[in-house]
């Protein structure tokens, strides 16, 4: 009896507190602590917005878009967020593109369904810059290569516009 009652407050408690405890793991917490840091650059356009643009422009699919770009961090906070990054919870997404070398990590995650990709999640962290896009909708496989370009031009050009 006593044996099931400590299984079953272990279990009580792993189902109150382990979500809380594990929630910090995911990129919104991520990028909710990089919108802290000094220097940054945010974009979000929310599904309203996207739906009232799809009325006067091509959105190609996006009903949701979210970039942050922190730039100019110092060393340990790179090393701060590359610790973050490889430590994300990221088992909803395919990896489709991964980089990973001593000046720069980059990733590019889907999830795809049926021929569309639904989320697309895209992490870079250099020497000193973090960026993270995050795009939901309905965009089609052809168009997801245009827009990460037309995005990532827009970014280094100079202008930081999108």
């Amino acid at each position: 009896m006593k044996k099931t009652s400590i299984i079953l407050a272990f279990t009580t408690m792993a189902l109150l507190f382990g979500p809380s405890v594990f929630a910090g793991n995911n990129i919104e917490s991520m990028t909710d602590e990089l919108r802290k840091e000094k220097n940054v650059t945010t974009v979000h356009v929310g599904k309203l917005a996207m739906t009232i643009a799809s009325f006067f422009t091509d959105t190609q699919g996006l009903n949701y878009l979210d970039i942050v770009i922190a730039d100019d961090l110092d060393e340990q906070k790179i090393a701060k967020y590359l610790d973050y990054a490889k430590n994300l919870n990221l088992s909803d997404y395919q990896t489709n593109i991964k980089s990973n070398s001593d000046a720069e990590y980059s990733k590019v995650l889907i999830n795809s369904e049926k021929g569309f990709i639904r989320e697309m999640l895209v992490l870079t962290i250099d020497k000193n810059n973090v960026t993270i896009v995050q795009m939901e909708g309905k965009i089609s496989i052809n168009n997801a290569d245009d827009i990460v370009s037309d995005i990532v031009t827009k970014h280094t050009d100079g202008s930081k516009g999108i």
